[in-house]
């Protein structure tokens, strides 16, 4: 529970005077607590303790830019942001070819990482319309999911869906390197957004340097949507109507040039702004 962390690290910087520094990934401070009794005071005193933790902090470190913008605007003190960060040397950046066309019959979507509230119910409408090109338009498709958490049980129905749980980080690329897309889903439910819209998931930078191109549907207001709209790095989805997804993904996956850009412009962007040396040049700066 964030609320006792607060309180332990208050504790401890009084005790000893240590430099803090404070890291968010998500949005916590807008939803901790409401899903409890007495909700909005539960929020209204924890965010309370967490203001008075920002004010003695030595340093502050967002996830995003927009999370640093709207925090230093709601926290009135400077916020700096980092990415994940990459060993290019791991991903044979030099040597990965750049993706330029669907390699098989089938086109092969993948998805790594958790599913829970911040991205179960896109996943689910996902998988309904790759069902709809598979039914109407005769498109073979494989979905395979990484994940320790499983889909909904009414899912398991559909054949051209495999699960796996996590692998080794170490078979990461190679696994990545088998797809034809990259899925990224998060949420379009209220509260759940309110979570992750500030939000760079870590397996965006993982994804990007791939060259395997990203599908990415999400809302427009997310920090997430904001970064590929500036890059141009993904395929961008700002919808979960149906029509809109399966209208998009048939656009998507016959356009070999769009697809040849976006593998380019990933790859790119990974090395530009999460490579190991820059996210680590600015940390040491910091």
């Amino acid at each position: 529970f964030p609320s006792h962390d607060i309180l332990f690290a208050d504790l401890f910087h009084k005790e000893y005077e240590i430099p803090m520094i404070i890291h968010i990934l998500d949005d916590w401070p807008s939803t901790i607590g409401t899903e409890s009794m007495f909700g909005k005071i539960w929020n209204t005193i924890i965010n309370k303790e967490f203001k008075k933790l920002i004010s003695i902090s030595h340093r502050r470190v967002a996830i995003s830019e927009l999370m640093a913008n709207e925090y230093q605007s709601k926290y009135s003190c400077k916020w700096e942001f980092f990415h994940n960060p990459i060993d290019l040397k791991k991903w044979h950046f030099d040597k990965l070819p750049l993706r330029t066309n669907i390699r098989g019959k089938t086109v092969r979507f993948g998805y790594f990482g958790r599913i829970g509230r911040a991205n179960e119910s896109t996943l689910n409408t996902f998988i309904k319309c790759l069902s709809e090109l598979n039914l109407q338009y005769k498109i073979k498709v494989e979905f395979v999911v990484y994940s320790n958490n499983r889909l909904d049980a009414n899912l398991n129905n559909y054949s051209f869906v495999t699960q796996h749980g996590f692998i080794e980080h170490s078979l990461v690329t190679r696994e990545m390197l088998g797809f034809d897309f990259l899925l990224l889903p998060l949420s379009f439910e209220k509260e759940d957004s309110r979570f992750a819209r500030l939000s760079i998931p870590t397996k965006f930078s993982e994804y990007l340097i791939s060259g395997i191109p990203c599908v990415a549907i999400l809302p427009e207001n997310f920090a997430l949507s904001k970064f590929i709209e500036k890059y141009n790095c993904a395929f961008l989805i700002n919808s979960i109507d149906t029509n809109i997804v399966i209208g998009e993904l048939l656009q998507i996956i016959f356009d070999m040039a769009r697809i040849h850009k976006v593998s380019e412009i990933g790859r790119l962007v990974a090395k530009n702004h999460f490579s190991q040396n820059v996210v680590q040049t600015r940390f040491m700066h910091l």
